[in-house]
C-alpha cells in the first residue's frame, strides 16, 4: 500500500540534555508538535534511561517530499558524523524509503564472513574491552539469572567442557590473564600451601578456587 503524503518533512535532532548525546534522522508528520523523538536503537535506550524529558527536539531541515527527504538525511548522516562519540546513529542515512533499500540485502558469502568474524579472537579482545569495568544493574543480573534457569548440559557437552578445562590451550589462557595480574598476600600464601585433590573429577589444584568449583561443589559430585 503506498506511503500516504504528508504535510510535513523534516530532518530532526534530538539531544540528551543530560549527557550531550544526540540523534539526526528524518519525519514526515502533518503535526510537528507529535512529539516524535527518534527510532533510532540508541536513542530509544537512552529515552528509557534517562526519561522522555531529558531529550529535546529541533528541527534542522525542511524538505519539500519524501525522496528529497531521504537524499537530505543521507547528506547530513554520513560517515564522519556517526564516528563522533556524541552521536547515537548506528548507520549513515538514506536507510529508510524505496530510495535506499535498492541493493540493502547482504549476501549469503557477506553474511558467512560476519559470522565468521564474529567468533575470531579480534572480536573477542574488543568486547572484553568494551566491557571492562562496567557493572551490571540488579535488574540486568536477573534477567541473564532467569534466562540460564533451568538450562542443562548433554553429557557430551560436559565431557567437552571437562577435556577443555585440562587442555593445553585452557592453560595457556589462564597463564596470559594472569600474567600481569598483581598478586594479593592471601595468594602468595595460598600458592605456598600443599596442592589438594578434589575427589570427584580428579582435579588437582590449590586455594580458593578449588573451594569454589570442587570437593561439596564439584559439578561431578552426584
Amino acid at each position: 500500500m503506498p506511503r500516504t503524503e504528508k504535510k510535513y518533512h523534516v530532518i530532526y535532532k534530538t539531544t540528551n540534555t543530560l549527557t550531550g548525546r544526540y540523534y539526526i534522522g528524518m519525519h514526515s508528520t502533518d503535526n510537528l508538535d507529535d512529539g516524535y523523538l527518534g527510532s533510532g536503537r540508541r536513542l530509544k535506550y537512552s529515552v528509557k534511561k534517562y526519561g522522555q524529558d531529558k531529550h529535546t527536539v529541533e528541527i534542522l531541515e525542511q524538505c519539500s517530499d519524501r525522496p528529497s527527504l531521504i537524499e537530505k538525511e543521507k547528506e547530513i548522516v554520513n560517515h564522519d558524523l556517526i564516528k563522533d562519540d556524541d552521536c547515537m546513529n548506528l548507520h549513515t542515512g538514506g536507510m529508510c524509503g524505496p530510495i535506499s533499500n535498492l541493493g540493502s540485502k547482504r549476501s549469503e558469502e557477506t553474511k558467512a564472513k560476519m559470522r565468521a568474524w564474529v567468533r575470531t579472537p579480534e572480536m573477542g579482545r574488543k568486547i572484553s574491552k568494551k566491557l571492562t569495568g562496567r557493572s551490571l544493574s540488579d535488574e540486568h543480573k536477573q534477567k541473564l539469572k532467569e534466562s540460564h534457569t533451568g538450562l542443562t548440559h548433554s553429557e557430551e557437552t560436559k565431557q567437552k567442557m571437562s577435556n577443555w578445562d585440562r587442555s593445553e590451550d585452557m592453560r595457556k589462557k589462564i597463564s596470559e590473564t594472569l600474567k600481569d595480574k598483581p598478586k594479593t598476600n592471601e595468594h602468595k600464601e595460598n600458592m605456598k600451601k600443599p596442592p589438594v585433590t578434589c575427589p570427584y573429577c580428579n582435579k588437582i589444584g590449590r586455594g580458593n578456587i578449588m573451594k569454589r568449583f570442587h570437593f561439596d561443589n564439584c559439578k561431578y559430585k552426584l
